[in-house]
Formats: C-alpha cells, structure tokens, sequence
C-alpha cells in the first residue's frame, strides 16, 4: 500500500488511532437509525443542508463562534470609515497610504512577488510565467460581464448606462412576470407569466436549492432576519450598482423595497435572507499562492449564478434583495448562521469540514418567499482551527493571528488601536493592513481533503467528536503529502470540468 509521500501507510496510520475491528463497530453504533417512516419524515430529509450523522446541528443563533449581541451593532460601511486594508485603496489616494507603514509595507511585499517566493520556498521548480497572469486575467474578466448587483436586483452589462433587464418587483405588472425596458427583449420559452409560486417553506427551499445547484453553486440555507441578525446588515453602504453615493440602509413596514437618493430600504416583511456558497475550483486553488488562482473565476461565475438566482426567484413571483456579494453585509456571519460552514482562523472567509477553505463567496439574497430556517452547525471545525494553525503558518505576510484561543479583538496592537474590526462575536481575525490576499491559507487546510477516501471521512468524523487525535491528524496532512501543490504542475493535468473535482460535488 503506497505511503503517499510519507513513512507512514494508511493501514499504519488506521492501527495508530486504535481503529481496527471492534473500534470501527464502535464507531459505526453511532450513526443514527430511523425505525420507521415517522421517523424518517419527521428528520426534514432532503430540506436545507445535509450533514452527515457527526456534524451536529446547534440551536439557531447559537454557533460554535461565540456572539455578545449587546456589543455587536451595525457597522457604518461608508467610504469613510471603511475599515482598512487593500480594499480601502480602490477609495483613497496613493498618499494615504503614509498615514499606514503596515498597509503601506504589505504592498511593498506583494510588488516585489512575495506570492511566487512563497510558493518557490516549497517547489524550487515553480516558474512563474506569461500563462499564470493571462489565467487570471481571463478568470477576473467574467467580472464585467452581466455582473454587479443592485439594491433591488438589477444589473448591467458593463459600461451600460441603464440596466440590460429588470428584476425589480416595483415594475412587476403582475407576480411571476420579468418585464424589460424599450428595446430590450428575451425569447422566452416558455412564458413567464405563470402565476405566482406558492409552495410551502420546504418545497421553496427545496425548490432554491435544486436552483443554485443547476446554476453551479453548493449548499443553501436560511437565516431569519430579526432583531439580532439585522445587526449584520451594513447600516450604510455606498457599493452598489449604478451610484457611488452612500446611502443609509434601512428597514421600514412596506410592501416594496425602494430606494430613494438617500436611503435603500428593507420591508420588514422580507424577513428570509437565502444564503448559497460558491466552490473554487478545486484542483487550481491548491496551487495558491501561484499566479494561476482559482479566486478570479469563481468572483466570476458567482456573479452570473446571483443573476440567475435573482431572475429565477423574481419570476417566482417574490422578492430580492441584494448589493453584490460584498454589499449590505458581511458574508461570514450570514454563512455561520445559517449552518454552510464555521468561523476559522482565516476570519474572511467560512471553514467547510466537507469543503475545507475553498469557499469563494457566501452569498446574501433577502427575500419574502416563505421559508424554513437552517440551523448552525458543530462538526469540529473551529475546534481544530485552535490548534492547527497552519493556515498561520503558511502566510507569506504574517497576516493571520497564532493565538491558540479566539478573541474579542485583534492580536495586532496596531490594529486594536485603530479598531480596524468589526466586534462583537469571540473568533479569530486577520489582519486587514498585512493581507493582500495571496490566498495561501485556502491552500493548506486540512478540511481541503475530498471525502472519497474512507480514511478521511473516519479522520473527519473522529475530530468532530473527539479533538484528543487533532494534532495528529494535523501532522498526518502534512505528512501524507496534502496541502500546497506546486502550480507547474496544474497545467499538466487531466482536468475536470470548471476545475473542480467531482469528489467535492456529491
């Protein structure tokens, strides 16, 4: 049996957990059995995200990330007190800059190819070339296309003036119809005038999840906008479709959603926000920090899934709210609530124990369609992250933190003393001044291994209930040779479709 770049085989590696015979009967007692078909109706089979029997479903608003919802308040996401990092650059002048030597560094970093030395210190045969940067061209270019979303569900092609269709319910001239401006008309086969959808919670989330799942995405849940999760609702925000001016977001008791020069506004009614990921491709995103990425295209086919979901649920008859995926809010609460994944020492971006830390993008829709709440989960991912840490360790800038226990604030005084995070909730935060998203963390995750193998489904199973082997199972990955792959050695293989392997898509 091969070692798989490591001294130690997989049988070895099964008698060293004490695995064998009896053990694995122990294991298997605990999956769950339905007796009858009560039972197995009762269990919502089939409805919102489907964990196998280890991940444990936690009671909603409580995930394994701690919240003091009396700290966490809505965060002002106006050009002006956006907090800073790279992004911030897009709004601010070059000489901005000198008011931050971390920032103003980190860009010294990455201009003088950090990533790719990065990379070379592992595989002393990468080259980084021509293709590498045209790769990610091509990826980031899907970007322009039908993309950007608005307040109210619109988007442009770019550079038009006015948006290429409407998928906002003030112009519906009855539920479930799409109308368009002058001159602009889609052969529609078949008609979009059926009546409106009015199915129960389950069948609509059903329903959402065959959608985003025909449009390429993964899993789906739901999260109840009340009182506390509106909190995550940006309570400014100038990132949107068509105007760079910044508004106050707002919710008010209406029927429609609106926005006027000054405001954009939520119905109270529209109580629902559907929450779907986006997975990298997988096989390039192990190369990372390389020239060749797989963030680019995924900004790119998330962007042209959100349009389909928004047309697809506008013509359903309901309605949809967004602002791109970086507009309204911030993803990861949103994710971890509504049970996609677990906050992680990377702090942007959810841990999946099904798809490790290669989610790119968790996407927001708030809408009135009736539907079930999802719950958060407990599969030991954010257990593991306390001790792993090797996400901290492969980070070329130094950027993410090496504290074993989570905090209020940041490990970085510079940055606690700007107060450049958003508070309120006990987790792990990167330092926004240092990342310039490299991407080296998505690489090395030791959730990254596809379940296809009975050896990493035992290993993922065993940590979710007990975290005594997490260290072992960390030095194992490295090991058995998983983690960064070198990114020559992408463009000579057999690649599947869109780059992801099928292992990751049952």
């Amino acid at each position: 049996m091969s070692a798989f770049h490591s001294t130690v085989s997989r049988k070895e590696f099964i008698k060293r957990l004490g695995l064998t015979g009896a053990g694995l009967g122990a294991l298997t007692a605990a999956t769950p059995i339905f007796h009858d078909l009560d039972e197995v109706t009762s269990s919502k089979l089939g409805v919102g995200p489907q964990h196998p029997w280890y991940v444990k479903e936690r009671e909603i608003l409580d995930p394994t990330c701690e919240f003091d919802w009396d700290q966490y308040q809505r965060f002002d996401n106006s050009p002006e007190n956006r907090l800073i990092g790279i992004d911030t650059l897009m709004i601010r002048d070059l000489k901005w800059l000198d008011e931050h030597p971390v920032l103003k560094e980190t860009i010294r970093l990455k201009e003088s190819d950090v990533d790719t030395t990065c990379v070379q210190k592992k595989f002393p045969s990468y080259d980084h070339d021509t293709r590498d940067g045209a790769m990610w061209a091509a990826g980031i270019a899907g970007m322009q296309y039908p993309m950007y979303g608005s307040f109210l569900g619109q988007f442009t092609m770019s550079g038009a003036s006015k948006p290429i269709y409407f998928m906002n319910p003030n112009e519906l001239t009855h539920p479930g119809e799409i109308s368009y401006p002058p001159g602009v008309k889609f052969v529609e086969t078949p008609p979009t005038t059926y009546p409106r959808w009015n199915g129960t919670p389950e069948e609509n989330l059903k329903t959402l999840t065959a959608a985003v799942r025909h449009f390429g995405g993964q899993e789906v849940g739901v999260v109840e906008l009340n009182e506390k999760t509106k909190k995550f609702i940006y309570s400014r925000d100038d990132r949107r479709l068509g105007s760079s001016a910044t508004r106050d977001i707002v919710f008010e008791d209406v029927d429609l959603a609106y926005e006027t020069d000054t405001k954009s506004v939520i119905p109270n009614k529209c109580n629902r926000v559907i929450v779907f990921t986006n997975l990298q491709p997988t096989e390039i995103t192990l190369t990372q920090p390389g020239g060749i990425s797989g963030s680019a295209v995924s900004y790119s086919r998330m962007f042209k899934m959100t349009v389909e979901m928004h047309a697809f649920i506008h013509a359903l008859g309901y309605q949809h709210i967004d602002g791109s995926h970086w507009a309204l809010s911030p993803s990861v609460p949103f994710g971890i609530m509504a049970g996609l994944g677990e906050a992680g020492r990377t702090g942007m971006s959810i841990i999946s124990y099904k798809y490790g830390n290669m989610i790119r993008c968790v996407n927001r829709i708030i809408t009135d369609m009736p539907l079930p709440l999802t719950k958060p989960i407990d599969s030991g991912t954010y257990r593991f992250c306390h001790t792993c840490k090797l996400c901290a360790e492969a980070c070329p800038y130094n950027a993410l933190p090496m504290d074993t226990e989570p905090r209020w604030d940041t490990e970085w005084e510079d940055e606690n003393k700007i107060h450049n995070y958003i508070g309120g909730y006990k987790a792990y935060r990167a330092s926004l001044q240092r990342c310039p998203r490299c991407r080296a963390c998505q690489a090395v995750c030791v959730f990254n291994a596809k379940d296809s193998a009975f050896t990493h489904q035992l290993v993922k199973s065993i940590q979710a209930t007990n975290p005594m082997f997490n260290t072992f199972f960390r030095n194992m990955h490295e090991s058995f040779g998983y983690g960064m792959q070198n990114p020559n050695d992408w463009w000579e293989k057999n690649l599947p479709s869109y780059g992801v392997d099928p292992a990751f898509l049952y």
